[in-house]
């Protein structure tokens, strides 16, 4: 964890989506020091799609010379279509708004449960008065003994963790957000 209490800097408190940002990069931190290894093969592929959809966009622009190779432009229109269905596939299908995919970990205390994935949302009230922030902890077992995968969601009031001036306060989102929903998770797998 950080030594700082604070943020470096401040987010927009008027902004759900830069709060939500600000405490998935802290999340991330933590697990990092917990040795949790990411799994990447999903975030690989989605970047060589991109490259091939580069490639492609680059190819029908400035080689392919419209109207006279317009079945190349319209190959290169379909391929775009295709690889970027495919990579909202995979955000939506497969990683399901996941920020961290993890493989393995160091934590003697999920020992048994290797492979977890940590989502989160925000939700924002009708009026827009409040804004929640839930983070969702899927475990999956490795042995036979914890062979089922387990889930948690927790949610959390978004102003409990940023102060007036929108710097964020780790030492709270750690003891109350990763404490609180670890707990949670030790407490369905014991």
């Amino acid at each position: 964890m950080p030594e700082y209490p604070l943020a470096t800097s401040s987010v927009n408190k008027y902004d759900p989506y830069s709060l939500k940002s600000s405490l998935d990069e802290e999340l991330i931190a933590f697990l990092e020091e917990k040795n949790f290894k990411e799994i990447t093969h999903w975030t690989d592929l989605k970047i060589g799609i991109l490259l091939l959809v580069c490639l492609a966009a680059y190819y029908s622009h400035f080689v392919a010379k419209f109207p006279q190779d317009w079945p190349i432009v319209a190959g290169c229109s379909l391929a775009y279509i295709i690889l970027m269905t495919i990579h909202y596939l995979i955000e939506s299908r497969i990683e399901k708004d996941e920020i961290f995919s993890s493989k393995s970990h160091e934590w003697n205390k999920f020992k048994l449960y290797q492979k977890m994935a940590f989502a989160s949302e925000v939700n924002v009230s009708d009026k827009g008065d409040k804004v929640e922030y839930s983070l969702i902890i899927r475990a999956q077992g490795s042995e036979k003994k914890a062979s089922h995968q387990i889930e948690v969601k927790e949610t959390f009031d978004v102003t409990e963790f940023f102060d007036s001036l929108g710097y964020c306060h780790f030492k709270q989102v750690k003891d109350i957000i990763i404490d609180q929903t670890f707990n949670k998770l030790h407490r369905k797998t014991t």
